[in-house]
């Protein structure tokens, strides 16, 4: 597998002074997350793009390159929640 060449996920890296308003209203709304990675889909606001790529060069986000099968086949990724008990692991995402 490579890497893409887009971001589709995204996490918080630290707060820092910014200068583009719609910037600063990515990071009032991804704070929530802490360092939780987040998705590009659930922000739905102008400039998206661009705010992302300056936060992103400013270090204040850090991105996560879409995943590529080197022949361009599709990858996809499955997770669990799991509790574990004293008997043993119950999956509690089906």
């Amino acid at each position: 597998m490579a890497d893409g060449s887009w971001s589709e996920i995204y996490s918080f890296i630290e707060k820092k002074p910014v200068r583009l308003p719609a910037a600063r209203k990515i990071i009032a709304e991804i704070e929530q997350y802490k360092t939780l990675p987040f998705a590009k889909r659930w922000l739905n606001m102008e400039k998206l793009d661009f705010a992302l790529n300056q936060l992103t060069k400013s270090h204040i986000v850090r991105s996560y390159p879409v995943l590529k099968e080197i022949d361009s086949g599709l990858v996809s990724q499955a997770e669990h929640t799991v509790l574990v008990t004293d008997d043993g692991c119950e999956i509690i995402t089906k």
